[in-house]
């Protein structure tokens, strides 16, 4: 009887140790979604127009199908003394043909193996050291501005001399279905709520990957990042632990669009959520343990925030999570494992609904929902190829709509 007293007590606390686990994440995505949702992004700092000159830096890969209106639309936003780079990175298509055409300095970089946006940027930041700008502005080669001006972005990178990340948004592509809608919504919470939350809060922001403008010592410090999947948040985490939190910028809007493609957005996601997954089991606990050893508020802020697993993932732990402990509850009469996970999964709801209701129900009906336990089913395999060690071992360009689907 003692011992049969004895598991039950064992199987008991590490219930409601894993369940106390997830609550800091749980937290920290909560208090994100509501803060954002109550405040808004309010009024922008005075001061917006006042920019040195600066340079665009666009990593480009076999873009020849969009870059042109890319560029051309980029131009508008540039003054007589910026100027945009563009490295040609292993194409072998005309995309630096096409780049010289549109007015863009080109470098032309070509690798057998270090392939990537990580080495395009190493590339092209190497070739700016010896007449460094002000500011950098690093644009993905499928981002359009769709909200205020990138002289605004470098005008604050200047003042603040912290890099900022700008609102950088992907929608729906025509042909997306409602695989497509689900992820523009899980990418809104992650680049638009959640960094929205933490400006409000006063704190750091991760980098997002494009519409990011840094200020040339930070960028020239920063450590190279070419073998990374997600060079951009491991690049914010890295800059952080330096001394220089990047921060958001909600007033200057960058778009793009997901992937219609099938095969091409599951690779994204697949790259996206494997790099998020690295970030949270590597450089997050690291960032937190630091940010706590210095006591820097908002470096442990960012470490906590880079935490919090890809939303479907973080669904899918907490769902499997409320069965383990109803059936546990059920068996053994032990009521608190079960009642911290239904907790947790009410305040989750409650913030995915704040999220909703301020920022996405116009790229989600109500009734999509009904839909969201199969799509967590469908993304499975993403996450148990990373934690069977079959994570994506290098950077991939995501195919755009005007291609082929292979």
């Amino acid at each position: 009887m003692v011992g049969a007293f004895g598991l039950v007590s064992a199987i008991d606390l590490a219930l409601l140790g894993l369940a106390l686990v997830f609550a800091v994440p749980v937290a920290v995505f909560v208090i994100e979604c509501l803060v954002a949702a109550a405040l808004g992004r309010g009024v922008p700092p005075a001061g917006g127009d006042d920019a040195p000159p600066f340079v665009v830096l666009m990593p480009a890969h076999n873009e020849s199908g969009g870059i042109g209106p890319v560029i051309e639309e980029l131009q508008r936003q540039l003054r007589a003394c910026d100027r945009l780079l563009v490295v040609a990175d292993n194409c072998t298509d005309d995309t630096a043909a096409i780049a010289r055409r549109g007015g863009a300095s080109v470098l032309e970089r070509s690798h057998a193996s270090h392939r990537g946006k990580g080495y395009a940027l190493t590339h092209g930041i190497d070739h700016l050291r010896d007449s460094p700008p002000a500011v950098v502005i690093i644009m993905d080669a499928d981002c359009v501005v769709s909200e205020g001006t990138l002289v605004e972005l470098a005008a604050r990178a200047n003042a603040t001399g912290q890099p900022m990340q700008a609102d950088y948004l992907l929608g729906v592509a025509s042909r997306a279905g409602f695989a497509g809608r689900i992820s523009a919504f899980a990418v809104a919470v992650r680049n638009r709520v959640r960094p929205l939350g933490l400006l409000r809060l006063g704190l750091p922001c991760q980098l997002l990957g494009s519409g990011m403008a840094f200020p040339w010592r930070a960028l020239a410090e920063a450590p190279e990042m070419g073998a990374s999947l997600t060079e951009d948040l491991a690049m914010g985490i890295e800059l952080a632990m330096q001394g220089r939190s990047p921060r958001f910028y909600p007033w200057v809007r960058v778009s793009s669009r997901l992937p219609g493609q099938r095969a091409a957005a599951m690779s994204q996601r697949r790259r996206w959520e494997h790099g998020q997954l690295e970030a949270l089991f590597g450089r997050a606990p690291r960032a937190v343990a630091q940010g706590v050893r210095h006591r820097r508020p908002g470096l442990v802020a960012l470490g906590l925030d880079s935490m919090v697993p890809p939303l479907a993932f973080f669904v899918a732990l907490l769902g499997l999570a409320f069965g383990v402990t109803l059936l546990w509850g059920l068996v053994a009469r032990s009521a608190w494992p079960l009642l911290l996970v239904t907790a947790e999964l009410a305040a989750m709801t409650l913030a995915i609904g704040a999220a909703w209701a301020r920022y996405g129900r116009h790229i989600l009906s109500l009734r999509d929902f009904v839909g969201v336990p199969g799509y967590v089913v469908s993304k499975l395999g993403i996450y148990s190829s990373f934690m069977a060690r079959r994570k994506q071992g290098e950077w991939v360009r995501t195919a755009r709509d005007h291609e082929p689907e292979e």
